[in-house]
């Protein structure tokens, strides 16, 4: 064996262990990548969490009081729709607050419980000023539809635990971990 087959060979053994050596450093490199990425996610449900409650709260209280609104005027402990005006604008104003949550169609469902409490209101407006047809053609009253707006609101509260559980729970719990909300 020559001088020159013997350089080969050790640019051959060379070139073999830096080969190695880019291969090892690419796994490292996507593990650290791996890494990274679930540090970030921890890190955005550690920022958002505190903010996703306050929205299930605001959302939640918002569904139990228009439940139980019907009832407290029909108590007479409420009269005139002023506290139900001011419930929604608070509503509003909280979930406002709350900003972007990351949460597909909470915006939309947001909305569609402030439309539903000024629905609400309304057909509390008409009962009272004694015009007694519905806002919608679907319900033969007022009362029938102010009933159904209630019972949407009940139906909402109930799917409001799963509607938000997904993003109340932290990336990589375990899934028999007991419910946080």
């Amino acid at each position: 064996m020559s001088f020159n087959d013997l350089l080969a060979l050790a640019a051959i053994l060379v070139a073999g262990l830096a080969a190695l050596y880019a291969r090892w450093a690419a796994i490292q490199a996507k593990r650290s990548a791996d890494a990274a990425t679930r540090a970030n996610a921890i890190a955005e449900y550690h920022h958002l969490r505190p903010l996703r409650l306050a929205a299930f709260h605001t959302m939640a209280a918002f569904a139990s009081f228009c439940t139980k609104h019907k009832t407290f005027k029909l108590l007479h402990e409420i009269k005139g729709t002023q506290v139900l005006v001011r419930e929604i604008m608070a509503f509003k104003i909280e979930m406002a607050k709350q900003g972007p949550l990351q949460i597909p169609d909470l915006e939309r469902k947001a909305v569609e419980y402030e439309r539903q409490g000024n629905q609400m209101q309304r057909l509390f407006d008409r009962i009272e000023s004694g015009q007694g047809g519905s806002l919608d053609p679907a319900h033969s009253s007022a009362e029938d539809h102010l009933d159904a707006i209630v019972d949407w609101f009940a139906a909402e509260r109930l799917d409001l635990d799963k509607r938000f559980e997904p993003y109340l729970v932290s990336p990589g719990a375990q899934p028999n971990r007991p419910r946080l909300i």
